[in-house]
């Protein structure tokens, strides 16, 4: 509670010092008019370094309080970016204090003048320049503020669009989930003391299918040992897959596989694929090589 009062008599005061430097401002300027003296020369730096001070404290309390919020966590949630918190509080802070101050600057040197008893015919002369002088600057500032505001969050939307556009890693989840279970992979099963290359190509080539165009040979255990693809494999006389794994690229494709644990996400999988230039990922529990597989995920399944 007693925060609370303190806070609003600092504003009071903040607001207080700006007008009363906005007036002094306008005396200074009043005053210059018939040539300024060392006093009109300290009256008017007094002014402006009121004034600024003022400003620092309004924008430090305005400011302050709302980062302070948003790395709490308004209501409960979850913090906030703070450099969206400032920007949000920034724009309209600078272009009401630049409004109301240009505008009660203006009108105190106005009065000033008529004040002051300015002749008629002068006041209609000047007051024109003042105006001329005052409403562009008006202008800059609220035009500065506003495109730097929008353009920097019409970037920013454009960034994240295009970022989910090219890695979509939003509510992706476990990689577990888009896995093919072991019971379900389609495969062939060495018996112990058998090698992959001893297997008969024509097995293999009786499990290819449309939809089917790989076939994984498991060591005893649940331990891939090799991948036999049906583009590099249709179309040949081999007898074993002991002479498919002679030919060069396909010794190297039949063992391009890699290992994540059961924990990893669908984004670790996408980096893995991309990292290691493969498309077969075996999951279990350690992901680690020669431990037996809970899983097979491909990369048609992290699209």
């Amino acid at each position: 509670m007693t925060e609370t009062i303190w806070e609003n008599v600092l504003r009071a005061a903040a607001v207080t010092i700006i007008i009363g430097g906005m007036v002094l401002i306008g005396y200074a300027a009043v005053s210059m008019m018939g040539g300024e003296t060392a006093l009109e020369k300290i009256v008017n730096l007094m002014a402006i370094l009121v004034f600024g001070f003022g400003v620092a404290i309004v924008i430090r309390f305005t400011l302050g309080r709302a980062l302070l919020a948003s790395m709490a966590g308004a209501g409960g949630g979850a913090p906030a970016d703070p450099s969206e918190v400032i920007r949000s509080r920034l724009a309209p802070l600078v272009i009401g204090i630049g409004a109301g101050g240009i505008g009660i600057i203006a009108i105190v040197t106005v009065i000033g003048l008529i004040l002051a008893g300015v002749d008629k015919t002068k006041l209609e002369t000047i007051l024109p320049n003042i105006f001329t002088a005052v409403l562009p600057v008006l202008a800059t500032w609220v035009g500065t503020v506003l495109a730097f505001y929008y353009t920097n969050e019409s970037y920013r939307q454009a960034a994240e669009s295009t970022r989910q556009l090219i890695q979509p890693t939003q509510n992706d989840g476990s990689i577990a989930d888009r896995m093919i279970p072991y019971e379900k992979i389609t495969k062939i099963e060495l018996p112990t003391g058998s090698t992959a290359s001893n297997v008969q190509m024509g097995d293999v080539s009786k499990l290819f299918s449309e939809a089917i165009t790989r076939v994984i040979i498991f060591d005893p255990g649940k331990v891939p040992a090799a991948i036999v693809r049906k583009k590099l494999a249709e179309g040949k006389t081999y007898a074993t897959v002991g002479d498919y794994l002679k030919v060069e690229g396909n010794t190297a494709d039949a063992g391009n596989f890699v290992y994540l644990p059961t924990k990893a996400t669908v984004a670790d999988g996408r980096r893995m694929l991309e990292l290691h230039n493969t498309a077969d990922i075996f999951i279990n529990d350690a992901g680690a090589s020669g431990k037996a597989i809970n899983g097979w995920v491909t990369d048609e399944r992290l699209r």
